[in-house]
């Protein structure tokens, strides 16, 4: 990990007393790996972060906690494909989107970087935040950048559905999603219903249609008689919008069927 530099990208941490500091050779025997010692005898790290001792954490690329085991007994089997695995999620250097990054109120330039849609100048107080080192991930020009980070027409990130990109003469471009109900179009009949996982847009179902099939019928019914048995609840066959589904909603549906 040292010698392809995911040492600053994946955090391997020891929490430890200060009382004990002088047993940390125990943990690090001579090597750099982090060790806090968290000051004797409030222990505020050492309670946040819920550690007993020789516990090891894990933190990935992002900082977050992705491991916690105690190895009193020594390193876990397995724990180097966990890292592997660790190493192989962390984005490219060459393209990595530095949007989201703070880099500080300054004015001192660090480079040209990747925002996720195009190469721009970067400034801020320094490279590495966090503990992080992000200046592998800048470039000298403009013209470097996009040598490297451009996308190819007619790739598409659709990881958020509300928010999909496509590429477009080498650059990235947002596709607009309309939704009826955001364009303020009602819903005439019935309830808009949020949209399912991986999905933008609600959609509208027609009251008493609980099986979201696009119609009313007999089935919806059959549907509905076995929720007022179960003591259920749905919006969507409240007809008469009381809070509750009973036999006068069944009326109402029947009868939304008959005519």
């Amino acid at each position: 990990m040292y010698d392809n530099g995911y040492y600053n990208h994946i955090k391997l941490v020891g929490i430890g007393k200060s009382q004990h500091e002088s047993s940390q050779s125990n943990w690090i025997d001579g090597n750099d790996a982090s060790v806090c010692m968290d000051e004797s005898p409030n222990h505020i790290v050492w309670d946040e972060w819920g550690a007993n001792q020789r516990d090891l954490f894990v933190l990935d690329h992002e900082g977050e906690q992705v491991y916690h085991e105690n190895i009193s007994g020594g390193i876990p089997d397995g724990f180097e494909d966990i890292l592997a695995a660790l190493a192989e999620s962390i984005p490219s250097e060459e393209c990595f989107d530095l949007s989201g990054i703070d880099f500080g109120d300054c004015d001192m330039i660090l480079g040209v970087g990747w925002n996720g849609f195009e190469c721009e100048y970067f400034s801020g107080c320094d490279w590495i935040i966090n503990d992080i080192d992000y200046s592998n991930y800048f470039f000298d020009s403009i013209q470097e950048c996009e040598g490297n980070c451009q996308c190819e027409d007619g790739d598409i990130i659709d990881d958020d559905p509300c928010n999909p990109m496509e590429c477009f003469d080498g650059q990235w471009y947002e596709m607009i999603i309309d939704c009826m109900e955001d364009m303020g179009v009602p819903c005439e009949g019935g309830l808009y219903i949020p949209p399912n996982e991986g999905e933008c847009c609600s959609e509208c179902i027609l009251f008493g249609d609980i099986n979201y099939d696009s119609n009313i019928n007999i089935l919806d019914v059959v549907e509905i008689v076995q929720l007022v048995l179960n003591g259920g609840y749905n919006e969507i066959v409240d007809i008469n919008y009381d809070g509750t589904i009973n036999i006068l909603d069944i009326i109402g549906i029947i009868q939304i069927i008959l005519d």
